[in-house]
């Protein structure tokens, strides 16, 4: 279930620019293009000292947990530091990559504070052969808040909270594996355009918010969880998210969006999780979930859960669900369920396969729907009624 509470105006052309009424003359028809030229060169200088500085002049640091020594100069696979927190001391640059050798395990946290930029990100990544590096037994294994941040290969297990922590702006995590935590990966409020794309992520069902009283603030067990604007998490595995909760018997999601806008949600293979998405808080908008394959063999799971505006966690706005396919042969499955108040507004279902034991879904108010297929499963609209 979800968490409880935790334009550039384009340029104008200036009325008073008298250019238009200069007399011709062969100056003006000669010397403008050379001025041109010379702007177009000065450009072109300025543009290849900048590239110079993040790409050829960039540096790489390598640690390994194992035989390295914080002593040593940290840029060479022979000079390798030992720990993580020795990178707190060097300040990191556009194209700067920082190299975690294979089969490292560290129990401390990796920060990343400093920013890349487009086309030029910090990078971090592996080297060596054996096991993924992995990072575990702290409250947020991977932490990011610069821009620009592109972490590839790496493992985050065990983690308290987070595996990987997503602050800024262009921040990507791919080809790496998120397990046994309260959360896989997490595009905080303030993370824009984040790339989730082609991890494991797997039975992160631990619960961080867990309490007696029934009060729907019981949070945890989410493969993903988004935040923030824009995010594309597409060609992920996730499986396994399902934790106890107090309030609602079982929780966890591969997907919990909460307030997040313009997210896109493609191309996963989604098993045995609880839901496979829910989307809550008011402002919650414009999110596409797409293409993705969802199974279970669970005696109870959700497809997807959202909500209008007719409860505390609502309304998620104009939500597009389509062509997914979803398989679940637990008795007490539902495809789909938009309540509180649904609608056209709310939800768009098309193109989607239902193929579910339980009921296919159920709505309250109709959302807007063409193409659907229903295997199995009543349909249940109650303004239908």
């Amino acid at each position: 279930m979800v968490m409880a509470s935790r334009g550039r105006p384009e340029a104008e052309r200036d009325p008073h620019d008298m250019s238009a009424s200069v007399p011709h003359s062969n100056f003006r028809r000669f010397a403008l293009p050379a001025a041109i030229f010379a702007a177009v060169l000065i450009a072109a200088l300025v543009w290849r000292l900048s590239a110079g500085a993040g790409t050829a002049d960039a540096a790489v640091y390598y640690l390994d947990s194992k035989r390295g020594n914080d002593a040593a100069a940290g840029t060479s696979e022979a000079a390798a530091w030992r720990t993580l927190g020795r990178l707190e001391g060097v300040q990191l640059r556009p194209g700067d990559a920082v190299k975690l050798r294979a089969g490292s395990v560290w129990t401390e946290r990796l920060l990343i504070d400093e920013s890349g930029i487009d086309g030029r990100p910090i990078t971090v990544g592996s080297y060596g052969r054996g096991d993924p590096p992995r990072i575990t037994r702290v409250r947020d294994c991977v932490t990011v808040t610069g821009d620009w941040v592109s972490i590839s290969g790496v493992h985050a297990d065990k983690c308290e909270m987070a595996g990987f922590e997503l602050h800024g702006t262009g921040d990507s995590v791919r080809y790496s594996r998120a397990t046994r935590s309260a959360i896989g990966v997490f595009a905080m409020k303030e993370s824009v355009n984040a790339v989730i794309s082609r991890n494991y992520i797997g039975y992160n069902n631990r619960m961080y918010a867990l309490s007696r009283e029934p009060r729907d603030d019981d949070a945890g067990a989410f493969g993903v969880l988004l935040h923030g604007s824009g995010a594309n998490v597409g060609y992920n595995t996730i499986n396994g998210h399902s934790a106890f909760s107090y309030d609602f018997w079982r929780d966890g999601s591969a997907v919990e969006v909460y307030g997040a806008t313009s997210s896109r949600i493609h191309h996963n293979n989604a098993r045995n999780n609880h839901t496979f998405i829910e989307l809550g808080l008011k402002g919650a908008a414009d999110n596409v979930i797409s293409r993705n394959i969802v199974t279970s063999n669970s005696p109870r799971q959700y497809g997807l859960i959202t909500r209008g505006g007719e409860e505390q966690f609502g309304p998620v706005l104009r939500t597009t669900f389509t062509r997914n396919k979803l398989r679940m042969t637990g008795r007490h499955s539902i495809g789909f369920v938009c309540s509180a108040g649904c609608g056209p507004d709310v939800l768009t279902m098309t193109y989607n396969t239902f193929d579910i034991t339980g009921d296919g879904g159920f709505a309250d108010n109709a959302p807007k729907m063409r193409g659907n297929r229903f295997v199995n499963g009543k349909l249940d609209i109650e303004a239908q009624r």
